[in-house]
């Protein structure tokens, strides 16, 4: 049973999506952290190359992954991002939300390891 929220991760969401089955908790989260690594890569590539069009559809992807998977820090950086190169202000602000979408999937990565070890 999962006994608290870390603060990365929303435990009452992760339980809903899963019905409260662990096996399915750690499987979600496995598989968002795959989504995630693989979003920023790409955002990192799109951002170097001033690629508006990436930023705002992988954005849009991970603010909607992580809102999913309870991550609601990422899925909020996220959305700034998606806004940001929405309007085009790549340039500005996209390496610095970034490196904060980075600094916050590592907590999430702490989270999710304690998470699914309370919970086995």
């Amino acid at each position: 049973m999962l006994h608290s929220s870390p603060a990365s991760l929303d435990v009452t969401r992760l339980a809903a999506i899963a019905d409260g089955d662990a096996d399915v908790i750690a499987a979600v989260l496995e598989l968002y952290l795959e989504t995630a690594v693989e979003a920023l890569a790409t955002l990192s590539t799109a951002a170097r190359h001033g690629d508006h069009a990436t930023l705002v559809a992988t954005a849009h992807r991970l603010r909607g992954a992580s809102a999913s998977a309870g991550a609601a820090r990422m899925a909020s950086l996220a959305a700034a991002l998606e806004s940001g190169a929405g309007r085009g202000d790549v340039l500005s602000m996209s390496e610095t939300v970034i490196e904060s979408l980075r600094a916050e999937l590592a907590c999430v990565r702490v989270a999710a390891a304690a998470m699914t070890s309370v919970a086995a």
